[in-house]
């Protein structure tokens, strides 16, 4: 299995790679990497966010229970937003051959031409930014040390 899977990546990677320059494919896979590290650490925010507010006098008791609540909550609003916003705005940069452009809408992308969705990275960055400030300001007035 494992060598049929290599042989299929084999022929698969050429295909396409095909027309397109190191350039293109690196900015491609930064952008990418980007976005990804950017939902890991807004991942991390929320759940710092999560136990900082379970840490506030109103759900220290249940600071455990709370902290898993407030945390499916966190993740369902993020997902739900950044998901209605992505659906609605069309920001990316389209890869066709060796040329980058700028996407505002889906029309003007060519057939067979790679994506890469900046609307998601410029979410991201705005919820990890807010989110970052609200468990700053949670940690120095509202919660209290035990």
């Amino acid at each position: 299995m494992g060598e049929d899977t290599f042989s299929t990546l084999e022929t698969l990677l050429p295909m396409f790679l095909e027309g397109k320059s190191v350039a293109t494919i690196v900015t491609s896979i930064v952008i990418s990497m980007i976005s990804y590290f950017l939902r890991f650490a807004v991942i991390t925010i929320e759940m710092y966010f999560a136990i900082s507010l379970a840490n506030t006098r109103y759900f220290q008791k249940k600071y455990l229970l709370w902290t898993i609540v407030f945390t499916i909550a966190l993740f369902f609003v993020v997902d739900r937003i950044s998901g209605f916003i992505a659906d609605n705005v069309v920001f990316g940069i389209s890869i066709v051959g060796n040329k980058l452009s700028l996407i505002t809408n889906y029309d003007s992308l060519a057939a067979g031409a790679g994506f890469t969705d900046l609307v998601s990275v410029i979410t991201y960055l705005i919820f990890g930014i807010g989110l970052y400030y609200a468990t700053f300001y949670v940690m120095n007035k509202k919660v209290n040390i035990r």
